[in-house]
């Protein structure tokens, strides 16, 4: 019987890291609790040290799941462990766990694996996470009194629409027909928040929902994300905090000799593609077709002329990673003073909305009061 050779496969063609990651073990941590910020900080933190100071990958990795408190953290490190275990190297196991650990995670640890340098690429992730957390933070605390102000501010309404005006309704019923229109609308109002809230809650919560919804589809999405561009003041915060993301992640990710194709592509996925889409695309075409990254920054439209000439400045000498960090650092300490410098004008303005709010409501409550007590007398 003839033997029939089979021709040899073709060779495969390289994979970009979209490709890659299209071809990655499939993920299985649907059912896990996405880890908070400060347990990923953990978890790179003591891996890194645990690996500098020689243990094992396994033992690191078991060492750290004893010690996360998170049960949904938990569960992802030991599927990690369990992974490794079996033959995979992290950053394979890393890649099962899409909620847990982001592109930019996976593809710095993908580097030091195969530069040999994982404890050091673990450090510079920490510092990454570091950055962004005390970031988040900063913005967060800035807003917490103002926050604090508008609650009370509508805790009070509500008190003194629900509990002081039922207790003078009686009382003001003999000249309903005298009150002022403000004192009529304010009892109505309250007449309506105690024997309505029921179905007034049932009304917030559905409006809630249908607008939760329209902000998952394509067109509310853009929406979302073009409103906050479009307000005078925010609208330039909103580009400094998406050009800080960007020059953050990129950077670190061409400090950590990520290719530049590569990083850029990761990067993508990180900022709003209605707004940031077409930047990408010219972005990877400039790099593809040899010209660099400075072409597309200029052209783009979307950042300061800073950014372009010290993007272009750090090609043409060899430190595009450095410039990159020295620019995002110096953007999120730029958004956070012009948080701060807002927030100076806008506390009391609020105050004074409070004191004028409260004061309206109780003069309503009063004066109606005052004219009974005089035509009594």
């Amino acid at each position: 019987m003839p033997i029939v050779l089979q021709p040899p496969p073709a060779p495969a063609a390289p994979r970009t890291l979209a490709a890659a990651s299209v071809a990655a073990p499939r993920p299985h941590d649907r059912g896990d609790a996405v880890p908070s910020e400060r347990e990923m900080l953990f978890f790179a933190t003591r891996l890194a040290l645990l690996l500098e100071m020689g243990s094992s990958l396994n033992r690191a990795l078991g060492a750290i799941a004893a010690q996360v408190r998170d049960r949904g953290t938990g569960r992802v490190v030991r599927g990690v462990l369990a992974d490794i275990e079996s033959g995979m190297p992290l950053s394979a196991a890393l890649c099962r766990h899409p909620r847990a650990f982001d592109p930019v995670f996976v593809s710095m640890v993908r580097a030091g694996e195969s530069a040999g340098i994982l404890p050091a690429m673990l450090s510079r992730q920490a510092e990454l996470l570091r950055r962004r957390r005390q970031f988040r933070a900063a913005l967060r605390g800035s807003l917490t009194y103002p926050a604090f102000l508008i609650v009370l501010s509508f805790t009070v309404v509500v008190f003194m629409l629900t509990v002081i005006f039922p207790r003078f309704s009686t009382l003001l019923a003999g000249i309903q027909d005298q009150l002022p229109w403000t004192t009529r609308v304010l009892m109505a109002a309250g007449t309506a928040l105690r024997t309505q809230a029921i179905w007034i809650g049932v009304g917030a919560a559905g409006v809630g929902v249908a607008l939760r919804f329209a902000l998952r589809t394509a067109t509310g999405r853009k929406a979302r994300e073009r409103i906050p561009l479009q307000l005078p003041g925010l609208g330039g915060v909103m580009r400094q905090v998406y050009t800080a993301r960007l020059l953050l992640s990129l950077g670190t990710l061409l400090a950590s000799r990520v290719p530049l194709l590569e990083a850029v592509q990761i990067t993508e996925g990180l900022l709003p593609a209605s707004l940031y889409g077409r930047f990408f695309v010219d972005l990877r075409a400039s790099i593809e077709g040899g010209r660099g990254i400075a072409p597309a920054f200029a052209a783009s439209g979307l950042f300061p002329p800073t950014v372009q000439e010290m993007i272009q400045t750090g090609e043409t000498s060899a430190g595009l990673d450095r410039i990159m960090l020295r620019l995002a650092e110096f953007y999120e300490d730029e958004v956070q003073e012009r948080v701060r410098a807002f927030l100076q004008v806008l506390e009391p303005i609020l105050l004074v909305l409070m004191g004028v709010v409260v004061a309206g409501i109780s003069l309503s409550l009063l004066l109606p009061i005052m004219k009974l007590s005089g035509g009594v007398r």
